[in-house]
């Protein structure tokens, strides 16, 4: 790969996605292992691999478990947050924003649980926002 300049993210990206619409988390686990054995030890790309898997698998009920453990391999929160939004984990993705302080990102959250009904969701970010407003 390297010898012939292909860019790590142009082999790993279309392998990644390949393996989550076949929803093969397991082998994911194991491309993730072969790719850093291979040096390739970057967290970026460690992260984009994962999302690209699970963005591919969409929201999948029967797999939530197996998504879960993907996405908290996930080392920056930001992209974690991002994944867990993209498959409607917004619970989860509101946790971490509020754990990190992270308005925009509770905003965000907010806005995908009224669009999408997750109305408990929506009170719990508007109620946040709304103490962090007084707050300051």
């Amino acid at each position: 790969m390297t010898e012939m300049n292909y860019p790590p993210t142009e082999v790993f990206i279309p392998c990644a996605e390949q393996i989550g619409k076949h929803r093969d988390y397991r082998s994911l686990q194991q491309f993730l292992q072969l790719v850093r054995e291979n040096g390739y030890t970057d967290n970026k790309l460690h992260d984009d691999i994962i999302e690209s898997c699970i963005r591919q698998s969409g929201s999948d009920i029967e797999q939530s478990r197996e998504q879960d453990t993907l996405i908290q391999m996930i080392k920056n929160d930001d992209t974690r947050i991002n994944v867990y939004i993209g498959v409607g984990k917004l619970r989860a993705a509101y946790l971490i924003a509020i754990r990190l302080g992270r308005e925009d990102k509770v905003r965000l959250i907010r806005d995908d649980a009224q669009k999408s009904g997750q109305t408990a969701v929506y009170d719990i970010c508007k109620k946040w926002l709304e103490n962090r407003t007084s707050e300051q």
